[in-house]
């Protein structure tokens, strides 16, 4: 469990987000207090359509909310504009989704170069970054290599790869282990939890996939739009 040594990196504070009007008004969450730490694989596990999404939108600043504070690496994001959210992320934060979303016109260091190239790094001087991070997952030589000539595993750490370049403090993963097999999705887990452990780093990963549980330090369990479990061990979640 957190000690008082240890740093947040996140701090959510009775947020509640609703998604529609009047009689087709959904409340997605419901009074949430979380955190997370610096060096720490954070994971939010529940049913499908219990808010775990929304609340990882919220907390990536690419969702609005209505009640509460989020406060993201010493920045709070209530009030901020949307360009000074996007300017954020880009700075800030690294993204894994459940279905890469890779330019398939691109080559692997095309694809992976583009947030470098985004925080104003030129193309020379952003390149050898981009091969060092393709070697640490696993993708070197691959460089020159289209999306669709890599695996489905290679094109999530391709993916991964493009999250950790520009060396953010925040990674947030959605499902990004549910279209693999099980020793390519344990693969994949084993390289998010080294980034975990990196100086200042946090991941948040959210998941159904029960294979990868034992991966986390800590685990909240969502169910109805509300945080109602955090534990340490996978074996203590509530059973739905």
């Amino acid at each position: 469990m957190p000690n008082e040594e240890m740093k947040p990196s996140i701090i959510a504070r009775h947020v509640s987000k609703t998604y529609g009007a009047g009689a087709s008004q959904i409340q997605a969450l419901k009074d949430i207090y979380m955190t997370a730490f610096e060096n720490e694989l954070l994971m939010i596990v529940g049913p499908s359509g219990c808010g775990k999404t929304t609340l990882l939108s919220v907390i990536a600043g690419t969702l609005r909310f209505e009640e509460g504070e989020v406060v993201v690496l010493n920045q709070s994001l209530n009030g901020l504009t949307d360009d000074e959210l996007t300017c954020f992320r880009r700075e800030n934060i690294g993204f894994i989704f459940q279905q890469y979303h890779l330019i398939k016109t691109l080559t692997a260091l095309e694809n992976v170069i583009i947030p470098l190239l985004l925080n104003q790094i030129s193309w020379s001087n952003g390149e050898f970054d981009v091969l060092d991070v393709l070697e640490k997952v696993g993708l070197g030589g691959r460089e020159s290599s289209l999306p669709s000539q890599l695996s489905g595993g290679q094109q999530q750490r391709l993916a991964i790869a493009r999250a950790i370049v520009h060396k953010p403090k925040l990674v947030i993963c959605d499902e990004p282990t549910s279209a693999l097999d099980a020793a390519t999705g344990i693969a994949v887990l084993e390289i998010l939890k080294k980034i975990s452990k990196m100086p200042g780093r946090t991941v948040i990963v959210v998941t159904h996939d029960s294979r990868i549980f034992k991966f986390a330090d800590r685990i909240y369990q969502m169910d109805d739009g509300r945080i109602i479990n955090c534990v340490t061990n996978h074996e203590d979640l509530i059973e739905s």
